[in-house]
């Protein structure tokens, strides 16, 4: 039986994450005070994403993501979508400029297997058809090793992978340069993955558009002093508008999806044994033609 998300569970999870990405804590005192002050946005949200779940549970995580790239009047447009196999084990490898990116790549999968590592946060345990299809990233190295199995196992058995590199909000490239010091913070666990499971195919992945520099900068993100966290405050803050009013956002997320590659092919340039540095390499390469596509002198 088909179990189906409760639109006041997600509306309270919602809450919460925003006075987190302010700074306060999940269900401290600024969130019992004033998360009433959200009340109109974050319930329209929990409808959205009631239907997103209860989308996934017919087709499967693409068609959830489909219908939230609707709900938020999103227009996406892809190059390279034909590099994404259509069977056999996928991993997408992808920068992360955080609001929607994820969604909006998930929606253009041609394939219900869809499955994604992402950091775990109390909204998706209020997701009962997303919640199966996200393997978690926590604090606690022995959970991180059963995601990393998870993993590992779902490619083995043929599945679709979508990793982003550090796992944390990165630079949107429409917007700000995506330099060295991005793709050093990338995570090694990719390195395990791919020698675990040989056989996969990594498919670069690029997304740019979907954070827009009024929302990242704007007075209520100067809360935060780190980068990464206005990111975040402000990939919230503009989901909330596009939900609320649609029409005063102009979302228009770019998404390139670049030349395949396997271990072999990493193992086969690179003389070392690590081989982290020539995967990194093959991003920066899509990367750079996505910069050219964005700027009209690539093809489309």
């Amino acid at each position: 039986m088909t179990e189906f998300a409760s639109i006041s569970d997600i509306q309270s999870a919602i809450t919460d994450e925003i006075f987190f990405a302010m700074g306060a804590k999940h269900r401290g005192f600024l969130r019992q005070a004033l998360g009433w002050i959200f009340a109109l946005p974050t319930h329209n949200f929990a409808k959205y994403m009631a239907g997103v779940d209860a989308a996934i549970a017919e087709g499967g995580p693409p068609a959830g993501c489909r219908v939230m790239m609707d709900s938020l009047n999103v227009d996406i447009l892809a190059r390279g979508i034909e590099q994404i196999p259509t069977s056999g084990p996928t991993m997408l490898l992808a920068t992360h400029p955080g609001a929607y990116d994820s969604m909006a790549i998930g929606s253009l999968v041609p394939r219900e297997d869809l499955k994604v590592i992402a950091t775990g946060t109390r909204l998706y345990t209020v997701l009962p058809n997303l919640r199966p299809n996200v393997f978690f990233v926590s604090k606690k190295p022995g959970e991180n090793m059963v995601t990393l199995r998870n993993a590992i196992d779902h490619l083995r058995q043929g599945g679709i992978l979508l990793q982003f590199g550090s796992g944390k909000v990165e630079p949107d490239p429409a917007t700000d340069p995506v330099g060295d010091e991005v793709f050093a913070k990338w995570s090694p666990s990719l390195e395990i993955i791919l020698r675990k499971a040989p056989e996969t195919t990594v498919v670069p992945t690029v997304t740019s558009g979907v954070l827009l520099a009024r929302f990242r900068d704007s007075l209520l993100t100067r809360l935060r002093r780190k980068d990464m966290d206005r990111r975040r405050l402000g990939e919230f803050i503009q989901v909330h508008q596009q939900l609320v009013f649609p029409k005063s956002v102009d979302g228009r997320a770019r998404i390139s999806f670049g030349e395949p590659f396997h271990l072999a092919d990493l193992e086969s340039v690179n003389t070392e044994k690590r081989i982290m540095p020539a995967a990194i390499e093959r991003v920066k390469e899509t990367l750079v033609e996505h910069l050219r596509w964005l700027s009209g002198a690539g093809d489309e």
